[in-house]
């Protein structure tokens, strides 16, 4: 069992040499079975099985991918409820059961509500404290974060009257308080005990604490929106390693923190050329104009001694085309400095440097200062090739290298890999009645077939009647597919059962009364579908009303007493009346997905809801803009799909709100998608710490720090 898997996958080290031995280990028939358990929340999750370039996790996002993921549900269902009432005689599971809130049951019993109401109520200098810790977790810190860390990062989150209440004591009452075990609890902010040392050589471990998991997601959700304190940065400056460094610079990328990013990277890259390589990397300084200057400085102080990152740092040089760096780096010995006990990197740094010495378009300087290096190289190693310019013996002496590693990446798995989600459209004819998604996915697929016995007899089995109408997106799919083979199909016993179901489906199931809100995409989806299409049942007027009477429709009655004049006339005004109705409904939607708001707006918008009652669609659209939707979307992985944010900014623009468009726009860039986000300047130097805009700054304003 692997808890918290992330806690030994996430560095891109020793975290791909734990993954490659349980992939070895999955693989080896000689050791069979094996069954390796893991958790890891979704976030992690993403970030270990995302593509990036460098691949810094490929061995731990294969072991991923290859396993079968189980998603854990957030909440107990009622009928799991029901088994753990039946079944279940542990009085902590039936306190949990009877007190937890929404089914989250597991929450509860990990002593959730506990952690989280200290949370809440933790004094001004707790609270900082613990707002730090979040902060420095969602941001790229491990899980020990260094005590003196967060004494110098929380500062920053005090007032100046707070500092002046609990500074100088700081911060041992706060660090007290947050540790303190309440209710057989523990705190939120707990101190780790330092390990014992069993060599005097061994480095002593740093007085360090811990978030609590439930603090920490619950933090990553209520702080997603907000920028960390510009004593964050400070602090994780003066205490963070090269590996936090490089996590955090990334962090402060995708906020527009452009200059704080230089410098994280700048720090790193005295001690991590990985660090170095990222300062070098032309899409990391766009703004500057300095790319040569940055790189030579960077090759100037690039430690020498790992290979594995030097030859990604020299990897990086050549790409950028930055050859004066490359013979600053060489002129400095790497063949001679480098540590021989890094296999993968030797054997990466061999490859690059007899690559520029008889591939590389360079200078005859840079070609001879490569051989000499590689020479100086090969003969330090033991089992280095005599022949320092033989291609066959340098490519068997790379291979012996790399033999580990190709031996993993090679191997064929031996258990079977887990089963993709089947297709709703490949669901059994059985499954018809049960969702209007999968209905309109097999009514499509027999019409585009031509088979007119099978939707004759799909459809004389009167499905509308049975499908669930709650999902507004399976409703408008189902409407237009129905719509489509009413007007389009070619055979008359289709259309006429087509027709059928659609009144059914609209007059009988009320689905817009009914479809849940909690879907706002599917809202708008649904919306926009009535809106285009209006008009459709005046087709057949009275089949509607028929249907209409029958049910003793009360919007139906309202509008019969009032003129018309003919059958398909109040036929159109039911529709206008309904859409009307829906449209007021819609705009009580959830507002929990930002591309879905954004959808309901441009629905909304006066230039296309043209169908609808004007005063009704006005309304509607002004009751959407006061539940201040920029203030609530949540935009938790903003930085994974930042283009919704970006859409729902023009939204509000659109609806005539552009105050409340600037301030998504700054809750956007805080959640990371500053990258995805339109900016009028020319220049762009980013963001302050604090959120604002940059004033203009250069290279040489970083470099005497260093």
């Amino acid at each position: 069992m692997v808890n918290e898997a992330q806690e030994y996958l996430a560095d891109p080290v020793l975290g791909e040499r734990v993954a490659a031995e349980l992939r070895a280990l999955l693989r080896d028939p000689n050791r069979l079975p094996v069954l390796v358990l893991a958790t890891l929340w979704p976030v992690h999750w993403q970030r270990l099985t995302a593509r990036r370039d460098p691949d810094a996790h490929a061995q731990a996002r294969a072991l991923l991918e290859e396993g079968t993921r189980i998603r854990v549900p957030d909440s107990f269902t009622a009928a799991d409820a029901h088994v753990l009432a039946a079944e279940g005689s542990d009085p902590r599971l039936r306190r949990a059961r009877e007190c937890a809130v929404n089914g989250e049951i597991t929450q509860y019993l990990a002593g959730v509500p506990v952690l989280l109401q200290r949370y809440e109520d933790a004094t001004a200098d707790a609270r900082a404290l613990l707002d730090a810790a979040i902060d420095a977790r969602r941001l790229g810190w491990g899980v020990d974060l260094p005590t003196e860390f967060l004494a110098d990062a929380a500062s920053g989150y005090l007032t100046r009257a707070e500092w002046d209440e609990y500074g100088e004591q700081w911060p041992a009452p706060a660090l007290a308080d947050t540790d303190e075990h309440r209710g057989g609890f523990p705190g939120p902010l707990t101190r780790v005990r330092p390990r014992r040392r069993l060599r005097q050589t061994a480095p002593v471990d740093r007085p360090a604490c811990r978030l609590a998991d439930a603090v920490e997601q619950h933090g990553r959700r209520s702080r997603a929106d907000t920028f960390p304190a510009e004593t964050f940065w400070t602090a994780s400056l003066a205490h963070a390693d090269a590996p936090t460094l490089i996590t955090l610079a990334e962090s402060a990328r995708i906020r527009g923190l452009y200059r704080t990013q230089m410098q994280l990277l700048a720090t790193g890259a005295l001690s991590n050329a990985d660090a170095a390589a990222e300062l070098v990397n032309p899409l990391t300084i766009p703004a500057l104009g300095a790319l040569g200057e940055v790189s030579r400085w960077a090759a100037s102080i690039v430690p020498l001694t790992d290979p594995g990152p030097l030859a990604r740092f020299l990897r990086t040089l050549h790409s950028a085309n930055q050859k004066e760096a490359i013979e600053v780096v060489l002129a400095r010995g790497p063949g001679r400095r480098a540590e021989l006990s890094n296999r993968f990197g030797v054997a990466d740094l061999v490859r690059r440097l007899y690559d520029w010495n008889h591939y590389g378009r360079f200078p005859e300087s840079v070609r001879s200062a490569a051989s000499a290096e590689l020479a100086a190289l090969l003969t330090r190693h033991p089992d280095g090739p005599t022949d320092t310019g033989d291609p066959k013996s340098l490519a068997r002496f790379v291979n012996m290298l790399e033999a580990p590693a190709a031996a993993c990446a090679t191997a064929t798995a031996l258990r079977p890999r887990s089963q993709p989600d089947p297709d709703p459209s490949d669901a059994e004819a059985d499954e018809a009645p049960e969702t209007a998604m999968v209905l309109a996915s097999r009514l499509k697929r027999l019409a585009e077939a031509g088979n007119d016995r099978a939707l004759i007899d799909l459809l004389a089995e009167k499905p509308a009647r049975r499908v669930a109408v709650s999902d507004p997106s399976g409703v408008a799919h189902l409407l237009r597919e129905l719509t489509r083979i009413a007007d389009t199909y070619d055979v008359d016993e289709v259309r006429q059962l087509s027709k059928r179901e659609s009144v059914t489906l609209i007059a009988d199931r009320r689905p817009l009364e009914r479809v849940d809100l909690t879907d706002p995409t599917g809202v708008a989806l649904l919306l926009g579908w009535l809106n285009r299409y209006h008009g459709h049942w005046t087709s057949w007027p009275d089949r509607f009303l028929h249907r209409l009477e029958h049910r003793r429709d009360p919007l139906y009655l309202s509008l019969r007493d009032q003129p018309y004049r003919n059958a398909e006339h109040l036929v159109w005004q039911w529709e206008r009346a309904m859409l009307g109705r829906f449209a007021t409904r819609a705009a009580e939607v959830a507002l929990t997905d930002a591309r879905g708001v954004a959808d309901l707006l441009n629905t909304l918008s006066p230039r296309t809801f043209n169908y609808c009652p004007q005063p009704v669609a006005q309304a509607a659209l002004a009751r959407l803009l006061e539940r201040n939707p920029a203030h609530h979307v949540p935009l938790v992985g903003a930085s994974i799909d930042g283009s919704a944010a970006e859409v729902l900014i023009r939204a509000l623009r659109d609806a005539g709100d552009p105050e409340a468009a600037s301030h998504l726009q700054q809750r956007a860039f805080a959640a990371g998608a500053y990258p995805y986000l339109r900016r009028s300047e020319y220049r762009d130097y980013g963001l302050l710490p604090d959120g604002t805009w940059s004033p203009v700054w250069t290279w040489a304003d970083m470099v005497p720090s260093y």
